[in-house]
């Protein structure tokens, strides 16, 4: 039977040590990159609101106000082709129940692009930006009013065929003048 020196026991712990040295010093770096990767996913949040002006017989002003606060850590930048703001009627006979995202509750009455010829939009980390528009509606309808956007690609890539997108609505009473 062999016996174990004390060479042979410090080779041992020496071995585990490094081991167990080489497992924490991965673990470590991975857990910071996951904690440093979703630092980097967009997070923002945002708000749209509506205020009417009669300025005719049959027309009013509506003013749209959309703010957004991006609470990541990096810019969040916005594909300006895709930020879009919709006017949509709402039409008498449109059923009861939810309306639906991805279908109209009406004719859609005013649509602006507010930043299409730009180069680039981003959102600053840790600050509100605004996107602020008026459009002209008839009085006396109701209107769902909506803002959507997607972010840049080339900045935040995408999952599988999907952008990262957001849209915000409200409705809209408008009174009759």
């Amino acid at each position: 039977m062999k016996t174990v020196s004390i060479g042979d026991i410090k080779d041992i712990v020496t071995t585990i040590a490094i081991i167990l040295g080489v497992i924490g010093a991965a673990w470590k770096w991975f857990f910071e990159e996951w904690l440093r990767r979703r630092s980097d996913i967009p997070s923002l949040s945002g708000e749209i609101s509506v205020k009417t002006t009669p300025f005719s017989a049959d027309r009013a002003l509506l003013q749209i106000d959309s703010d957004w606060i991006n609470n990541g850590t990096f810019p969040a930048y916005i594909d300006p082709d895709t930020l879009e703001v919709s006017v949509f009627s709402i039409k008498p006979e449109a059923e009861v129940g939810f309306l639906k995202p991805d279908h109209p509750p009406g004719p859609k009455v005013a649509k602006i692009l507010p930043k299409k010829k730009w180069i680039g939009y981003f959102f600053e980390p840790k600050t509100k930006s605004s996107v602020q528009t008026v459009a002209v509606v008839e009085s006396g309808r109701s209107c769902v009013v909506k803002l959507s956007f997607a972010l840049d690609e080339k900045h935040h890539g995408s999952i599988g065929d999907y952008l990262w997108t957001y849209e915000r609505s409200i409705v809209v009473v408008v009174p009759a003048a």
